[in-house]
């Protein structure tokens, strides 16, 4: 049986525009992963990355959308940020950008989280 993973579907105007707006950033350098203490408990996803220029922002973990739970209980997200507006004058060195996301709702068997930037990806375990 697989599972097959793929973008999450934008389903308003204004989440095309969103998504088309944001890129995948270079690389990720380091993913971490907590358990929240609350009731009920919530999952912390934190990921620190590079882009190639300065004048990126709004870092944000996008989720996978699967048509069934991953095997390995490893649930995949893409780095993505918004690049600075065509044109712009911006630094041109490898710059630091950082995302997290909160998860309310922790998905059964969850394992961990794999974060997929343009040229590399890394997991973190629970």
């Amino acid at each position: 049986m697989q599972t097959f993973a793929k973008q999450p579907p934008s389903t308003t105007k204004e989440g095309e525009k969103r998504q088309m707006s944001k890129a995948k950033v270079d690389s990720v350098k380091k993913v971490e992963v907590a358990l929240l203490k609350s009731k009920p408990p919530k999952l912390s996803i934190k990921a620190e990355g590079e882009v190639p220029t300065g004048g990126w922002s709004a870092g944000e973990l996008v989720a996978f959308v699967y048509v069934q739970p991953p095997p390995d209980g490893i649930y995949d997200f893409d780095f993505v940020a918004k690049p600075p507006p065509a044109g712009s004058v911006v630094t041109q060195v490898v710059s630091p950008i950082s995302a997290e996301k909160v998860l309310n709702d922790i998905p059964k068997g969850l394992r961990g989280v794999r974060i997929h930037a343009a040229s590399n990806q890394k997991e973190a375990m629970l």
